[in-house]
């Protein structure tokens, strides 16, 4: 009898070992998911809130009905998910991106009207030329464009 209550204690020192690790890897799994679809974000920025539905439409260009937009296609599309010191974060079609600003860079709305950059709040539909970085996660804004924001 002391041998069958030996053996039955492995089988549940067993399963509990099992049941542990098991609990580990989904909390694991549920957080790398978790951060690949929302991103790792550093310092006070806040939550972004969950992607766009798959139905909904992307992003617009900005209308080309003014003077001074700046020529050719956007390099980044999307709307404002928050903004730190550095720049503003774009939660583009591409995911997540850094979005720098400095005293050079003009913000105006889609008719070539220049704007102040305190105009730019969470939400706000934009167009942005500029560089990436060689990483291409941050981009280096010469002009942002506020653009209409779709229609649904």
């Amino acid at each position: 009898m002391t041998s069958s209550r030996g053996i039955l204690r492995k089988v549940l020192i067993g399963a509990g070992a099992v049941l542990l690790i098991s609990m580990t890897a989904l909390a694991a799994f549920s957080l790398g998911v978790y951060v690949g679809h929302e991103g790792l974000l550093v310092g006070n920025v806040e939550n972004f809130g969950s992607r766009p539905a798959p139905d909904q439409p992307p992003p617009q260009a900005p209308l080309r009905d003014g003077q001074d937009l700046p020529p050719g296609r956007p390099t980044l599309t999307g709307k404002v998910g928050g903004i730190t010191d550095e720049g503003l974060f774009v939660r583009a079609p591409q995911g997540l991106r850094l979005v720098e600003v400095n005293q050079e860079t003009v913000v105006q709305d889609h008719q070539g009207r220049p704007l102040e950059i305190t105009t730019l709040r969470q939400g706000v539909h934009i167009a942005v030329f500029g560089q990436f970085s060689a990483d291409g996660r941050r981009l280096m804004a010469d002009t942002i464009v506020l653009v209409p924001s779709p229609q649904p």
